[in-house]
């Protein structure tokens, strides 16, 4: 298949950053626990419970070598 990306008019779920979508993309933080430091906001109902669900990683992201 292919993906179609399309504009929308609807309001976003969360407010984030750069660096906190990131967090939340590699499986370090879910949206839940970093709206309890304020650094997701939740913009529409249902947001972070969303989120938690879209960024949700079986295993917890590791790096056994030192950058």
């Amino acid at each position: 298949g292919r993906a179609r990306v399309t504009g929308t008019t609807e309001s976003a779920d969360l407010a984030l950053d750069a660096n906190d979508l990131a967090a939340m993309y590699l499986g370090e933080s879910s949206a839940s626990a970093l709206s309890l430091t304020g650094r997701v906001t939740e913009t529409r109902s249902g947001g972070l419970a969303k989120g938690d669900r879209l960024f949700t990683t079986a295993l917890r992201p590791w790096c056994p070598t030192e950058f």
